[in-house]
């Protein structure tokens, strides 16, 4: 599961934009937490 190119991204629905960044930013802070862990 790799990123979404930027392109398709915002050629998506704006819900569906709002989703993935939501996960991506769940994501991202989550492996911040993990590497702050250790």
């Amino acid at each position: 599961m790799g990123l979404m190119p930027t392109k398709d991204v915002c050629s998506a629905q704006p819900d569906a934009r709002t989703t993935f960044l939501v996960l991506s930013e769940r994501r991202l802070s989550r492996l911040c937490k993990l590497s702050l862990n250790e």
